[in-house]
């Protein structure tokens, strides 16, 4: 279903359910490119989320509505940007960081200035994960609204926000590790 992530991951025999992880109660995708997706292939990746207006390309007839603020139609673009509880949390990373920013109104522009921030090398890491697991929480908590009719407030997706990003970079990083107080303060200063 997604031959660009099979043509550029590291381990092309690995299972699906093989990249899947368990980091608390949140399934996380860790899948190991052997380079980045470039600029041009970011529709074959990100267009695919079945968001209701992709569902109803596809000729399923859908209240097109968005479940996190129950006002515009729901998108790719706005469930994980534009959205008002998306857009809060997108501000509130960035203000940790310390960083001004204008928010760009794609998926797309998010990513190509993401990877600018000028952030610091010492925080870069965690400035690089936290766009992307910002966007997968977005899309767990979606879900979570529409098939188990739950729903969390948007201060706990700021709050989870830290500690998966935390947790990824714990994974990932090979030098010590920061305890969480010392990484949240370590964002900020």
């Amino acid at each position: 279903m997604f031959p660009l992530l099979f043509r550029i991951a590291t381990d092309r025999e690995a299972t699906v359910d093989s990249y899947a992880q368990m980091q608390g109660q949140v399934v996380v995708w860790n899948i190991v490119l052997h380079r980045q997706v470039q600029d041009w292939e970011m529709g074959q990746v990100l267009g695919r989320i079945l968001t209701i207006d992709n569902l109803s390309r596809r000729g399923h007839i859908l209240v097109n509505w968005c479940c996190m603020c129950c006002g515009a139609a729901e998108s790719v673009d706005h469930l994980l940007i534009c959205c008002p509880v998306a857009s809060r949390i997108w501000m509130s990373i960035v203000a940790l960081f310390g960083l001004d920013w204008v928010q760009p109104g794609t998926v797309r522009a998010v990513l190509q200035s993401w990877v600018g921030g000028r952030v610091g090398k010492r925080r870069r890491k965690a400035w690089n994960l936290a766009g992307h697991c910002l966007m997968w929480l977005m899309w767990l908590e979606r879900n979570r609204r529409v098939f188990l009719e739950e729903l969390r407030l948007a201060v706990w997706l700021e709050r989870h926000l830290l500690l998966v990003v935390h947790s990824w970079l714990t994974l990932t990083v090979d030098s010590a590790v920061l305890s969480f107080v010392e990484f949240v303060e370590d964002l900020s200063s």
